[in-house]
């Protein structure tokens, strides 16, 4: 098989798309027989082969300004000795590099901020379970700021988010650039870039981010070329959402830079309603009816200050209530 895409840089010279399909068919099925079941040594292996036949560049960029950007944070999986409340700003974002296990969008030791565009697939893609406290963020592009954000499009299978179709037409617009006699190599690549990051990977077993975590890597990883410009924020397919595009990762350094902290708030899971076969109902969790609201951000020292006058004073309207209906049950 061969060893990478472009033969010749310089001249442009490619290998036949039947021979690239070959070799993308050999990684995939590799993804498929689980890279959990590689040793390490071999997974570094596929993972430098796969990182030296991508010897060509597919980004396809555009200015993004989401107005609303959600993040969920299953509380136990962050501080399990402190389950309830987040103390640090720092919190709400991605973990710090040190911490960064490999994710479908960065490689360990990577630190990224993942959101969704709207709550239903941030409660998809997180899943909390059943008398989790979690902790919901939502973020708005700050007022003369954007991100320079890749997007991944399935050729074929792509489902567009509203947020996202703006962009998918100037992707179909950036495809046009490319020569007729390259296209269909083109969406050989994209499918199989696309379909890692649509296939649904078991939280325990993050090896199996390897191909899309390299793909990110590259996009999110290399800083800013010689004329500045950098892509800040990758968009791609949920897989808990039929692959609509609705999921970003954000480079941690640039989240308090690029977004605004609109709100967050403490919830208690109280029932969980993960139907498979209804994907876009609102139900998804019911949460317990007191919850606790930050009242202000000190971003200078780095502190959450939550309102505990509202949290106290809803506990005791919840506590009356439930005894008002209590006597009125006897």
């Amino acid at each position: 098989m061969i060893d990478k895409i472009v033969i010749d840089t310089e001249k442009h010279i490619f290998e036949t798309t039947e021979k690239i399909v070959e070799k993308l068919e050999y990684f995939k099925s590799c993804s498929l027989a689980g890279l959990d079941n590689l040793s390490e040594s071999e997974r570094k292996e596929l993972h430098d082969e796969f990182n030296f036949f991508l010897n060509i560049d597919l980004s396809l960029f555009s200015d993004s300004y989401p107005t609303k950007l959600f993040r969920i944070i299953v509380n136990k999986r962050l501080d399990k000795n402190n389950p309830y409340k987040l103390q640090k700003i720092t919190d709400l974002i991605g973990p710090p590099e040190k911490c960064a296990r490999m994710g479908r969008a960065n490689g360990k030791g990577e630190g990224v901020f993942y959101a969704a565009l709207d709550f239903s697939t941030a409660i998809w893609e997180t899943q909390p379970d059943k008398g989790d406290f979690i902790t919901v963020c939502e973020w708005k592009i700050k007022e003369g700021q954007k991100l320079v954000n890749h997007y991944i499009f399935h050729p074929i299978e792509t489902n567009l988010s509203d947020e996202s179709k703006r962009a998918y037409e100037a992707h179909l617009q950036q495809f046009t650039n490319i020569h007729q006699d390259y296209r269909s190599t083109f969406i050989e690549i994209l499918k199989f870039i696309a379909e890692e990051f649509m296939k649904p990977v078991d939280r325990e077993k993050n090896e199996n981010y390897l191909f899309s975590s390299l793909v990110s890597s590259r996009f999110l990883q290399r800083g800013k070329d010689s004329n500045g410009f950098q892509i800040e924020s990758i968009s791609y397919p949920s897989t808990r959402r039929d692959c609509e595009v609705t999921n970003i990762a954000i480079l941690n350094s640039l989240v308090l830079e690029k977004l605004d902290l609109v709100s967050v708030q403490i919830m208690t899971v109280g029932e969980i309603n993960y139907d498979e076969t209804n994907k876009t109902r609102h139900d998804l969790i019911m949460v317990s009816p007191l919850i606790t609201e930050a009242e202000r951000f000190d971003f200078e020292n780095n502190q959450i200050h939550w309102n505990l006058k509202k949290e106290l004073e809803d506990a005791i309207r919840l506590h009356e209530e439930s005894e008002k209906l209590k006597k009125e049950g006897c």
